[in-house]
């Protein structure tokens, strides 16, 4: 068997790049090697902003404050604060597509196939939809918030 292995990796393709039947897949290192191992996962991501430069964590935390202390008016803001998010990277893409567009039309040999192909960007739409969507559903909890707001700040009558 040995010997049909030798011979496959001779002469053919494999052999003349220098593969031959003392050829180690990991080369110098051995297998069980560290230095062969990729780096863990958790290295490879960024941080995590701290929560003082995070715009809408501050801003949430701001309203939270001026709401009741409730349940309902935590899980207000809890959504409010996603709803931002997702507008807000929806808005990116969009914004991402434009600059897309702007590096195609800044081309010096743009063809038509480019223009077709950048103005024909289907995610770029449904980021559209995303982002009404949570347009409409912002205009709805800030509403929400302003009544809870003035509720809380209401004087308290007395008879």
């Amino acid at each position: 068997m040995a010997k049909r292995l030798d011979s496959r990796w001779g002469p053919g393709p494999l052999g003349a790049l220098g593969f031959g039947p003392d050829w180690k897949i990991d080369g110098v290192l051995p297998a069980c090697s560290v230095e062969a191992m990729p780096p863990p996962a958790l290295s490879l991501v960024a941080p995590t902003p701290s929560r003082s430069a995070d715009p809408v964590r501050l801003a949430v935390e701001q309203l939270a404050r001026s709401l009741p202390a409730r349940t309902d008016a935590a899980v207000l803001v809890d959504l409010l604060e996603d709803d931002l998010r997702e507008g807000l990277d929806a808005l990116g893409e969009v914004e991402a597509h434009f600059t897309d567009l702007l590096d195609t039309l800044r081309t010096e040999a743009v063809t038509p196939a480019a223009l077709v192909e950048s103005g024909d960007d289907l995610r770029v739409l449904q980021q559209l939809d995303s982002l009404h969507d949570a347009v409409v559903r912002l205009r709805k909890r800030l509403s929400q918030a302003a009544s809870m707001n003035r509720l809380a700040h209401a004087p308290v009558r007395s008879r």
